[in-house]
């Protein structure tokens, strides 16, 4: 039984104007939900599957700002960076594309069946290059990395180590002509030395946001209205609904569930959020 009633529908990469540019560029293609059209702008951001905690909530801050400027964000459903992407960017009702490297009648990881099915329902999509009955394998991760590279703009790698497949998928990025971008991470950290590396060889660095808004002539977003949760969280740490839970169950559920509605912090499981801050 499949985790999803839908059929997938066939696209051709003309379908997906970026692609149409590609060298060797995927056909067919296959898509659950709804996928980018030719004036949309689509930045892919990508990271470690086991990314600090830090890590995790500037990929989904990053996700959700660009969201909110009207971007698809793109990336691959894995666990850590990616999942925090597509998560930011559902925080704020925004577009999100999952490219996956199996077939479109199953999830990998299955942990993110649920996150998958919230892509299709919220206006986002699954894309793959593989039919049906694909299981996930190794070779596959870097086609569909190269495939991930040739829809967007731009690559953000937000936590990579020397030998990381996020990498990968910035090398296709910049063989293409697309802008790479590398969030730094802690001097001497061993798991951003990919990330220092690209910086060294010219890789843009990622101070903030506002140097992807610049680089895309993006609006500046209006300002978000702070809940009461911004006087007693820090920025991207994870916390519990009992972190909260006062006795009375007012006013400090209230206001987490304000800033769950506008995207100040997003689901992190049952019961926990991840802070983002504004």
């Amino acid at each position: 039984m499949t985790w999803t009633a839908a059929a997938p529908k066939i696209l051709t990469r003309h379908q997906l104007p970026l692609l149409s540019h590609l060298r060797k560029a995927p056909h067919p293609l296959y898509s659950l939900g709804c996928t980018p059209d030719a004036d949309s702008l689509c930045i892919g951001i990508v990271g470690a599957r086991k990314a600090s905690l830090h890590s995790l909530g500037v990929g989904a801050y990053l996700a959700r700002e660009l969201a909110r400027a009207g971007v698809w964000v793109v990336s691959g459903l894995a666990y850590g960076v990616d999942a925090a992407a597509h998560r930011g960017a559902l925080a704020v009702g925004g577009k999100t594309l999952a490219v996956l490297a199996h077939g479109l009648d199953t999830v990998y990881p299955a942990a993110h069946r649920q996150l998958a099915r919230k892509i299709v329902s919220s206006g986002g999509g699954l894309l793959s290059q593989f039919s049906s009955g694909t299981p996930a394998r190794r070779p596959h991760f870097p086609e569909r990395n190269r495939t991930l590279a040739g829809l967007c703009r731009g690559i953000v790698v937000v936590e990579a180590a020397e030998r990381s497949g996020s990498l990968i998928t910035a090398g296709f990025a910049a063989d293409e002509g697309r802008e790479v971008f590398m969030v730094p991470g802690p001097f001497g950290a061993k798991a951003f030395a990919g990330s220092h590396r690209w910086i060294a060889q010219g890789a843009h660095l990622l101070h903030s946001v506002d140097d992807l808004f610049a680089e895309w002539k993006l609006p500046p977003n209006v300002p978000m209205q702070p809940s009461l949760l911004s006087e007693r969280c820090q920025r991207f740490q994870i916390y519990t609904v009992g972190d909260f839970y006062d006795g009375s169950g007012s006013a400090a559920l209230v206001a987490l569930e304000s800033a769950l509605s506008t995207g100040e912090c997003i689901e992190w499981g049952s019961q926990a959020f991840l802070y983002l801050g504004l």
